[in-house]
């Protein structure tokens, strides 16, 4: 009885875990579409492998104005998404902590994150959108969690 049950019990997290990991999976794919998809964004998919996802889009800023992009940081706040940084033209969100979205809207020749690293883009005449999936979390949205080892 007690092998019959641990059965189940692994056969009933194992389908949890799996369902879990496809709806953020398919939220992943929607999410470039349902944020930008009114501004004809032009798509790269990078990773895409079960536990870590990485695109990159392209708006072009005639298509997509500064204050379209306000209303589409309000909808990311209504949807859960939460403001990690706004610094130097770049906007980056995490969901939970394993999706991230960064948003730059070029205006210098280079650009840097929060963390000092320099954001590399193609076109300053276009926004960048880079989105991120990772299972065991993305560095950003994890950021805080991370130990710190002091080698003495």
């Amino acid at each position: 009885m007690k092998v019959i049950s641990i059965l189940f019990l692994s056969f009933l997290l194992t389908a949890c875990s799996n369902a879990d990991e496809k709806h953020q999976d398919q939220y992943f794919n929607k999410v470039i579409d349902n944020y930008f998809g009114n501004y004809d964004p032009k798509e790269k998919v990078w990773i895409d492998k079960p536990m870590n996802k990485y695109v990159t889009a392209d708006v072009k800023k005639s298509r997509m104005s500064f204050g379209d992009f306000e209303n589409i940081q309000k909808k990311l706040r209504d949807d859960g998404w939460v403001l990690i940084s706004s610094h130097d033209s770049f906007f980056e969100y995490c969901l939970d902590k394993k999706l991230y979205i960064g948003v730059l809207y070029p205006i210098n020749p280079k650009h840097y994150g929060y963390d000092g690293e320099e954001i590399k883009y193609e076109n300053i005449d276009e926004w960048s959108v880079g989105l991120s999936y990772s299972e065991a979390g993305v560095k950003h949205c994890i950021k805080d969690e991370i130990p710190v080892i002091n080698l003495d």
